[in-house]
């Protein structure tokens, strides 16, 4: 790790291993702060560059570019404002994943004032070796099939941190286990199965009709070939639910709906909760989230926005001379002719445009016949 001093200049970084030798240029200089984000007002222009710091120029007469004067600028001035975070950190701070597998990182800003603020969207990733763990602009991070180590660096204005992350083979655990009449069956993570105990009718699956009073591999695996979630990427507005459905697709072809086997897990919980069923709810924040999707030795993502979403239309009747709508969240819509009422906008008003009816059509309980079925 070369790390500059205070000094400006040139060094030669040189690296020996046994009879081997190279040599590092390193120049040290001060360089030009790049800008990150811009933002165009009415008459007015912000920029916010990566060390934090924000410019602003045009308009001032209500104070706008913050500078502390009400004096037009046709240049860039400084602004007192400055958007940068005091700390930074990431959860988890470090990461052990098996070859294949993926996790994601959630990074938290916490400011002069205190506050905090999840950052994971609008922060930078880099991987110190993509081809042992790969990272997206996300956060979430990938293991590649070589083990080893790598260092995910993170940063957030000026403030850079990192994540150590090993990937490695890990001991596969248990997922299932059922005891018969005399005998045992496990059957692990990864989709092997184990079994032993009473075995004359082969029902260890060994092909033997050996007693086993240790556990043996049976020929059977229960690992799927490929894992596929149902719809791919979600939208919703806040507060609303979609259930994904999980499919399995084994070595023969066959395939198999694996939803409440699977297991799930959100980046954001605050944006988008999943239960063990596979139902995804967004929360009251608007923002994206990534489900973590497992299946034995299988994992995808699927990637959530949760944003207001306009209301759709789900019906429509014209009439003589007015039109009604309603829109997919009960509420009733109406234009046109209203000499009798018709609207139900509480007036008698012909409306050229379309006024919210006092109608709901909303239920107000649901039922199913029969309620249990056998």
């Amino acid at each position: 790790v070369i790390t500059a001093g205070g000094t400006p200049g040139t060094a030669t970084i040189t690296v020996r291993y046994y009879d081997q030798t190279i040599t590092v240029p390193v120049q040290v200089k001060e360089v030009a702060t790049q800008a990150k984000r811009l933002s165009a007002g009415g008459s007015h222009t912000l920029l916010v560059k990566e060390d934090g710091t924000m410019w602003a120029w045009g308009q001032n007469e209500k104070g706008q570019l913050g500078d502390g004067t009400m004096q037009n600028r046709s240049t860039p001035v400084k602004s007192m404002l400055v958007i940068s975070a005091k700390q930074l950190a990431a959860a988890p701070s470090t990461v052990l994943l098996p070859p294949s597998q993926s996790k994601p990182l959630k990074v938290t800003a916490t400011y002069a004032n205190g506050s905090t603020q999840d950052v994971t969207t609008q922060a930078t990733y880099e991987s110190s070796h993509p081809e042992v763990a790969a990272v997206n602009a996300t956060g979430v991070i990938t293991a590649g099939g070589t083990p080893g180590t790598a260092t995910i660096t993170v940063r957030y204005y000026d403030q850079t941190i990192t994540v150590p992350v090993q990937v490695k083979e890990v001991a596969t655990q248990a997922k299932r286990l059922s005891a018969g009449g005399a005998h045992t069956l496990l059957v692990k993570q990864d989709g092997t199965v184990w079994a032993w105990g009473q075995n004359e009718r082969g029902q260890l699956g060994d092909g033997t009709t050996q007693n086993r009073s240790t556990p043996v591999k049976s020929m059977l695996v229960i690992s799927a070939k490929q894992l596929t979630a149902a719809p791919s990427t979600v939208l919703l507005p806040p507060s609303q639910s979609k259930p994904l459905k999980v499919t399995a697709t084994y070595a023969n072809g066959s395939t198999q709906d694996v939803t409440t086997q699977a297991t799930y897990e959100s980046s954001h919980p605050e944006i988008a909760t999943v239960n063990t069923t596979g139902v995804i709810t967004a929360g009251g924040t608007p923002g994206t989230a990534t489900i973590t999707v497992r299946y034995y030795d299988q994992t995808i993502t699927v990637p959530v926005q949760v944003k207001e979403v306009a209301t759709q239309a789900k019906r429509l009747s014209a009439g003589g001379a007015h039109t009604l709508l309603v829109k997919q969240d009960g509420t009733v819509w109406a234009w046109g002719q209203n000499e009798k009422g018709q609207l139900g906008d509480g007036t008698t008003q012909n409306r050229s445009t379309p006024v919210k009816s006092m109608l709901v059509i909303s239920a107000k309980q649901l039922t199913a016949a029969p309620s249990t079925v056998l």
